[in-house]
Parts: C-alpha cells; sequence; structure tokens
C-alpha cells in the first residue's frame, strides 16, 4: 500500500458525509414545503365552506325580512325629532299661610259681654264679633256730650251779641268761646269713638280659626303692648293663599316677579295641580340660609288649600 492511502479514503469518507447532509437538507425542504401547501389548501378549502355557510344564512336572513347576523339583535324606539324651547325647573319644598290673618284684641278695658262667632265660623267685614262691657267709657261719653252742648250755646250766644254790639262785649270773649267750643266738639268725637271700641269688628272678611275668650272674662286695653292682654279671636282670609319658598342662591337670580311660573302640589290632594305665577320676592338673600324668600298667591275659593299645609312648589327658571 502506497503512502496516500489513507487520505486517499479519508477523503472519499468526508465527500460521502457532504452528499448525506446536502440529501438531508433536500428531503426536509421538500417535505417543509409539502406540509406547507397541504396546510394552505386545507384553510382555504374551509374558509370556502365557512363563507358559502355565512352567505346561505345570510341570503336567508334576508328572505325572511330580518336583519342579518353582524352582531347581537338590540330594540331600538325611534320617535320623531321635534323643535322646543328647553326649559330647567327646580323643585322645592313649600309652606302655605293665609293671605290675611291677624289676631283681635279689645281697645278697651272692661267684662267680655258677648262674643258671637267660634271657631270655624264665616264672618264679614264690618261684622261685630264681640261687646265689651265699659261702663266708665259710657259715662265719658255722655259728659263730653253735656260739655259740647253747653260750650256751644255759649259760643253761638256770645257772637250773637257782639254781632249786634260789639261795644258790650270783647272779641277776644268770643274767641275764647268758640275755641272752648271746638275743643268739646273735638272730645266728644274723641270720646264717640272710643265708645265704638267696645264693639269688636271684622277687620276683613274670613273664618274664625281661634276664640280664645267667653262671655264674663276681664279683658284688658291693648292698646301699647299684647304681652299682658288676652286675645278674643284669630281670623284668617283663606280667598287667597301665600306659599311661601325659599330658593337657594344659585338659582334666586332666575326668579322674577310676575313671570316666573310655579307649580304647587301636596300629598292631601295629589291629583290636583295648583298653578300659578311668582307674585312677590324680598329682593334680598337671608344672609342666614343665603336664600331667597319667595310668595305665590293661589287662588282658593274652595279652601282646598288650607293654611299650615307642607307642599312642594315647581318654580320653571328657563
Amino acid at each position: 500500500m502506497s503512502p496516500d492511502t489513507p487520505l486517499t479514503s479519508w477523503s472519499l469518507s468526508r465527500r460521502r458525509l457532504i452528499i448525506i447532509a446536502l440529501l438531508s437538507i433536500v428531503c426536509a425542504a421538500g417535505v417543509t414545503i409539502y406540509l406547507s401547501q397541504s396546510e394552505g389548501e386545507s384553510q382555504r378549502t374551509h374558509g370556502t365552506r365557512i363563507g358559502q355557510h355565512e352567505e346561505k344564512g345570510l341570503r336567508q336572513t334576508r328572505d325572511a325580512g330580518a336583519p342579518g347576523p353582524t352582531g347581537p339583535q338590540v330594540n331600538v324606539q325611534v320617535t320623531t325629532p321635534t323643535r322646543r324651547d328647553l326649559t330647567y325647573s327646580i323643585t322645592l319644598p313649600a309652606t302655605l299661610a293665609p293671605f290675611y290673618q291677624t289676631t283681635l284684641y279689645a281697645k278697651v278695658s272692661g267684662y267680655l259681654k258677648w262674643i258671637g262667632p267660634d271657631k270655624g265660623d264665616w264672618v264679614k267685614k264690618d261684622d261685630v264679633v264681640a261687646i265689651i262691657d265699659a261702663p266708665e267709657v259710657e259715662e265719658q261719653y255722655q259728659q263730653a256730650i253735656a260739655d259740647y252742648k253747653i260750650k256751644k250755646i255759649t259760643f253761638e250766644r256770645l257772637n250773637k251779641v257782639w254781632k249786634e254790639a260789639p261795644e258790650v262785649i270783647a272779641k277776644q270773649d268770643v274767641d275764647v268761646a268758640e275755641a272752648a267750643y271746638e275743643g268739646s266738639k273735638n272730645l266728644m268725637q274723641q270720646r264717640a269713638v272710643l265708645r265704638d271700641y267696645t264693639k269688636v269688628r271684622a277687620p276683613f272678611s274670613g273664618i274664625i280659626t281661634a276664640r280664645f275668650a267667653d262671655p264674663g272674662a276681664l279683658i284688658q286695653i291693648a292698646t301699647t303692648s299684647v304681652t299682658n292682654a288676652m286675645p278674643l279671636l284669630t281670623l284668617m282670609d283663606l280667598e287667597v293663599i301665600r306659599v311661601y319658598t325659599n330658593v337657594p342662591q344659585e338659582e334666586a337670580a332666575f326668579v322674577k316677579p310676575h313671570v316666573t311660573e310655579a307649580t304647587l302640589s301636596v300629598n292631601e290632594h295629589s291629583g290636583d295641580v295648583f298653578r300659578g305665577t311668582v307674585t312677590r320676592t324680598t329682593f334680598a338673600l337671608d344672609p342666614a340660609t343665603r336664600s331667597l324668600l319667595v310668595e305665590i298667591d293661589l287662588p282658593n275659593k274652595d279652601h282646598l288649600l288650607q293654611p299650615g299645609m307642607f307642599g312642594e312648589v315647581t318654580l320653571v327658571l328657563l
């Protein structure tokens, strides 16, 4: 064997390995290409079937008149748009009060001789509701009448004499008599007014809501103070009701008297709605609550609304 024989054998073995590696690579590449083509063909076939199925379902849905399966079905309400002004309103608690309310006192002292109406009775303006027995007032009135009469006669006599014979009587005496006559006349009128105060009259038409005294009670005069005086009656005018509510500072600027519309509702009359407009405001906010006092006058002919009720007022601000 020649010296180059081992080298030749090694070269042949190396060549074989290279050839085998190349063949392996070629085979692997062929297998990969084949699998890729097979998977693509399968996907195209599956996609075609799905597309055909969806197209068939869509065609059936259209034939049935229903929307296609593009997503979950949602019920939608359709309305016709209209053009109107936007409004902003607020609802606030409200208190009801009578249009007029007063407590009647006596202006002369004496015993209660008679009191007519009781709670719930209706009285008219200037009706006599109570009579005070005051003998002193009657005596003062009669004395004022007598004094007036004598001073009137004196003045007329002196005046007549002065006109007929001016030298007999001085003009000053006539003037003094005239002044005394006028003073007695004014005193008599004053006593007449005071005598008329023994009859307590209703200052306006309304309903008696409270009665505090019965016949025989000693009634004290209430000219300067009512703390120690006994009240007689409380009278309310219910033909018109005042509705009071307080509007917060944020909305106070939007409230306009005789412009802002208002709606009142009360639980006792849930089926009735009382409508009106803002009648008046204080135009100044209460520093304690930072709110504006608003009043709404509502007619109350049927007396459905009662003073002291609690309700809710809705004000349309815009």
